[in-house]
């Protein structure tokens, strides 16, 4: 009996640590990019910045069984070139995109308003905003 409430203490401990971690990021499929903050230090040979040539606002990404495809602004719509290869961690809060030559970066995922997407690399304080890609007729 007495540990009645020390069980009931750490009940309410899990449920709301469940409740708090429920945010899991669907990162699949095409998005467009609505918006990019770029990086504090200006470094011309890093991850960072040879991700930001091709995440131009406008630009569309396709995340699609680990393979990052972009189609440049402007481009047709049906031209998309290889990026590199990503992976979504289980909790689905942060992604480790792999762009070939350079250093693998791990991105924290959050879900922002109107169903968008924020990728945020606090190292060089870069942010990427991504909404989804709707086709025009």
């Amino acid at each position: 009996m007495r540990n009645q409430p020390f069980l009931i203490l750490i009940f309410f401990i899990a449920s709301f640590s469940f409740a708090c971690n429920r945010e899991k990021v669907n990162l699949e499929g095409r998005w467009e990019i609505a918006q990019v903050s770029g990086p504090k230090a200006n470094v011309p040979k890093d991850s960072v910045s040879h991700l930001l040539l091709h995440w131009g606002v406008g630009n569309k990404l396709d995340f699609t069984a680990g393979e990052l495809t972009a189609n440049r602004k402007g481009a047709d719509d049906s031209t998309y070139y290889g990026l590199a290869s990503y992976k979504v961690a289980k909790d689905g809060k942060t992604v480790v995109i792999d762009a070939g030559s350079y250093k693998p970066l791990k991105f924290d995922l959050r879900n922002a308003d109107d169903d968008q997407v924020e990728l945020s690399y606090k190292r060089q304080e870069v942010k990427v905003l991504l909404k989804p890609y709707e086709a025009e007729d």
